[in-house]
């Protein structure tokens, strides 16, 4: 797979209007997807973030690393749960993506909504 998509760092929703939360709080950053019964039909932007695990979930995930400006560093596609996942060092940030969602979604370039 090529990466070659772009991703904005202030994105409140994505192009095919999956939403996006910015997990800025502690409360946030700390459950994430965690505990959940089924794949959300959201994604989360971990900022200042390169290593993201998948304990406690019962689904899968795409996770995409980001540096400062939104270009793309890497994509792990389909992770399982109970995975520790560490991204290269100039990693800013990980979007967490429902699995398969990254793979089907178009070529996309975000830019950030107005709401």
């Amino acid at each position: 797979m090529t990466v070659e998509r772009q991703i904005l760092p202030s994105v409140h929703s994505l192009p095919d209007g999956t939403r996006v939360a910015v997990a800025s709080s502690f409360w946030r950053r700390f459950l994430g997807w965690m505990f959940r019964k089924h794949p959300p039909s959201a994604a989360v932007l971990f900022p200042n973030c390169r290593a993201v695990h998948t304990c406690f979930m019962r689904f899968r995930l795409d996770l995409v690393a980001l540096d400062r400006s939104g270009q793309v560093v890497a994509v792990k596609d389909n992770v399982p749960p109970w995975r520790m996942v560490v991204f290269p060092k100039n990693t800013w940030a990980v979007l967490e993506l429902p699995a398969g969602l990254w793979a089907t979604a178009p070529a996309w370039r975000v830019q950030a909504s107005k709401s």
